[in-house]
């Protein structure tokens, strides 16, 4: 009974270290989490379903990522998806049963703005609060305090395209072309009331009713019209992606010169996706696209680091470039799961209508810069309506890219910074839109390719990096005072290798080698990835005058390939990034007008960044032999004979010595403050080392108790059973200690799991079947006779005792 009470108490260890590893090593499993539910409305099937599925790729990836990184201590997100068809119709019958099904929080959509205004007035009347970042119709946050848009209106972005056309591509005369529903004449209307403020001619408006059954006859009835006119001057298609195409290739065709200009619904992915069904565009990229103007909340050669990552990650797992649809839905719910995170809600089904107006007033909340959001799409916050306002980037299509055109606007935060206030607008420098000012900025496009990176130099923290840089920019550029911020050295230009001109841009490029700080992190050392930059800013040219955007169709590398330097033998490129971030300085600079008032100083830096990895399999091979020859010496402990106690000592002493001094050596190699992650195998080394010693203490003491005359037998008998459990013990538990580190070294450092709670399980689980194990042997070794001796021992010191191995009395 008493033996089976015992086999009883092991199988249950065992199975509860069997449980414990299984269940903290599952990443779905959320402790004592509740969860809380999102809502996405959006176009997943028909006409519109490429919309719906770049606002789920943006929603899915920044989930992905939030889970990835630990997710919520107090909740688990998930996703309730409902198809809305971009019908207005069908669209209020979906908000009502996502309201009265209690479960979501809030929801992110709708696609369209009209289906966004018809859903609006259920979620305004259930109290059930919605992001957009799409839907740009003046109405639908309008009166709507459950509403709230992460995009600027329709009526700011006609009189932004008005303002654009009029002040920089130098327009005096346009046509229109817009669609009847409430997107396209919207912007019609603030297209019309600018240029009337501007005093622009609009030659002719021509309307049209995507739903009508005779559209294609419509529209080709309209661009017979135009064509038909010796100067429409410049085009404004006022309409969806899908028409506008159509209107497009029926103009474009070679020996045309129209320059037409589309509003946000250009610059996505399914504008492109519909060209390239045309064959033309299809084997000439470019061959309808280039040349059309568009405006559009999200550019990536222009956006800050964060869209970059963003972008990297998103190629990575869609082997597509994002549109500025997935970058907008990627900020909603990033905005969506910051609110969750910190409005203090309680999670439970009965207070659902509690948390929904906790959401609704943290959302509006977020007011200005220091309250709200940094996202891809840069700071975001929220007006009295709910808007966010940002300036629009205006970008044209090159080869079936968007990238910025040299002249943008940017909003003006302080009026106090602007001299001549009406002379600028006069000369239009600055324009007013909305009551907001904006001052037009030059756009400097930026490109640098790497030759080579070498001297990682770990002790002063630097690297010298080899490469070109080069400037393309209309009329002047003074490059004569950039700062490298990060160089060594004060390093300036010098003569440029190569100046070239073609029509209004020029182009100017520079080889430069110097070495440049780099700040090593070795927390993760060696599974560590090191990050090299090279940034550079205008001393005297602050931000409202001068923006540094990456030339992507120009440089070698962009931030979705990875370069090849071969000076780096012992490690690998990782990624490879460019970008442009603001740097701001807070000073008065002894003006009066600024004494009472912050006043901000804006500069744009200009960043690449280079991260490598090393090689990790090489690195191990080279410097990490001498632990494994450590570990695997201790382990021989085990196996010498048990009288001979000094060589024992000896060889645990020795590799306590030994590890000791390679340890002190890699801490003068890098002298940091905090514990590298190799130093772990040093703290088992000496733990394993440690063990050893006291085993061979423990099995010399037991053996003593074997010599002499006069001995019982019972005590002999005993003493031999200790040495056997305490070495068998030894060889046993050593490996399984090395196994056990080793996984959790991998699993932190080279799989990348950091769930504290999961890491710990794991080290408490290994630890109790270790236990388990030793417990068994020791209940086994108590159960049984022993006959000879043990270990085999030295036979000249101790001639009495018989050579070879104990015999049980049930086996060997």
């Amino acid at each position: 009974m008493k033996k089976n009470r015992k086999k009883n108490i092991f199988f249950l260890l065992g199975f509860i270290t069997l449980c414990l590893i299984v269940y903290f090593s599952m990443p779905s499993v959320q402790q004592d989490k509740k969860t809380v539910y999102v809502g996405v409305m959006g176009p997943m099937s028909g006409k519109g379903r490429a919309y719906g599925k770049a606002m789920l790729k943006g929603i899915n990836l920044c989930l992905e990522e939030f889970n990835n990184s630990g997710g919520m201590e107090e909740f688990n997100v998930k996703l309730v998806v409902l198809d809305d068809k971009n019908d207005s119709h069908l669209a209020p019958e979906l908000a009502q049963k996502i309201a009265d099904d209690g479960k979501a929080l809030l929801v992110l959509g709708h696609y369209f703005s009209s289906v966004s205004y018809a859903a609006g007035r259920i979620y305004n009347k259930k109290k059930l609060p919605a992001i957009t970042a799409s839907a740009t119709s003046d109405n639908v946050t309008l009166d709507n305090d459950w509403y709230f848009r992460i995009i600027p209106t329709n009526s700011f972005q006609g009189s932004f395209i008005a303002n654009y056309v009029n002040k920089t591509l130098r327009n005096e005369s346009a046509s229109i072309i817009y669609d009847q529903d409430s997107y396209g004449e919207t912007l019609m209307t603030s297209f019309e009331d600018a240029s009337a403020r501007l005093g622009m001619d609009i030659k002719k408006k021509w309307s049209f009713d995507h739903t009508s059954p005779t559209i294609d006859d419509d529209l080709e009835r309209i661009t017979r019209e135009l064509r038909a006119m010796d100067d429409p001057g410049i085009i404004f298609v006022a309409a969806h992606s899908g028409e506008g195409v159509k209107i497009i290739t029926s103009l474009k065709y070679p020996g045309t010169s129209y320059t037409i200009i589309g509003p946000d619904a250009f610059g996505g992915e399914a504008f492109i996706k519909y060209l390239r069904e045309y064959p033309q565009e299809k084997l000439i990229p470019g061959y309808y696209s280039d040349g059309i103007y568009t405006i559009s909340p999200f550019i990536i050669d222009i956006a800050n680091e964060k869209a970059q990552v963003f972008r990297q990650q998103f190629v990575e797992k869609y082997d597509e470039e994002p549109s500025w649809v997935t970058a907008g839905y990627y900020d909603a719910m990033s905005i969506a799961l910051h609110t969750i995170q910190n409005a203090g809600l309680s999670g439970n089904r009965k207070d659902i209508n509690n948390d929904r107006y906790l959401v609704r007033e943290f959302l509006s909340s977020m007011t200005s810069p220091e309250n709200g959001y940094e996202g891809v799409n840069g700071n975001i916050h929220f007006n009295v309506d709910g808007d966010f306002d940002k300036p629009l980037a205006v970008g044209v299509y090159k080869n079936q890219r968007l990238i910025s055109t040299l002249t943008q606007y940017q909003l003006i935060t302080d009026l106090n910074t602007v001299d001549n206030m009406l002379k600028e607008i006069l000369e239009g420098n600055i324009i007013l839109i909305d009551g907001k000012f904006m001052n037009k900025t030059k756009l400097v496009y930026t490109g640098i390719d790497i030759n080579s990176i070498g001297d990682l130099n770990l002790a002063k923290s630097s690297c010298v990096i080899d490469f070109y840089l080069w400037f393309r920019f209309e009329d002047e550029f003074d490059d004569s005072n950039i700062e490298f911020v990060n160089s060594v050295n004060p390093l300036k230009l010098g003569a440029p290798i190569i100046e070239e001109k073609s029509a209004n841009l020029t182009t100017r490029a520079y080889r430069m080698k110097a070495p440049f700080k780099v700040d090593f992190q070795f927390h993760e050392y060696p599974f560590d990835t090191q990050t090299l930059r090279i940034q550079f800013r205008h001393v005297k040219q602050t931000r409202d005058k001068l923006i540094y955007i990456s030339d992507i169709l120009g440089m070698r590398l962009n931030s979705s390939k990875k370069g090849n330097f071969g000076s780096l033998s012992s490690w690998t490129t990782d990624s490879v990034m460019f970008y442009q971030n603001i740097i701001t300085n807070n000073s008065t600079l002894g003006v009066p007008k600024f004494f009472n008032s912050r006043n901000s100083i804006k500069y744009s830096q200009f960043n690449a960044q280079i991260k490598i990895k090393r090689k990790i399999v090489s690195f191990l091979i080279k410097n990490l032999i001498l632990i494994f020859v450590m570990i695997i010496i201790s382990y021989v402990t085990y196996y010498i004979p048990a009288d001979s106690f000094p060589i024992r000592i000896s060889i645990g002493m020795s590799t306590l010595l030994t590890t000791a001094f390679s340890h002190i050596k890699l801490s003068q190699q890098i002298p940091v403050g905090y514990i590298l992650a190799i130093e772990h195998a040093f703290f088992s080394v000496y733990g394993l080392a440690a063990l050893a010693i006291m085993a061979s203490v423990l099995i010399f003491k037991q053996f003593k108790r074997t010599e002499g005359e006069g001995i019982p037998e019972e005590v002999k008998q005993d003493a031999w059973k200790k040495i056997w459990l305490i070495s068998l013990s030894g060889r046993i538990v050593h490996p399984l200690i090395v196994l056990l580190i080793s996984f959790v070294l991998t699993y932190i450092y080279v799989l990348e799991k950091t769930n504290i709670l999961s890491v710990l399980a794991i080290i408490f689980s290994g630890l109790l079947g270790i236990v388990g194990l030793v417990y068994l042997i020791a209940v086994k070794s108590k159960s049984k006779k022993i006959k000879p001796e043990l270990i085999e021992i030295d036979q000249e010191r101790v001639p009495d005792q018989k050579k070879g191995k104990i015999e049980i009395e049930s086996g060997t």
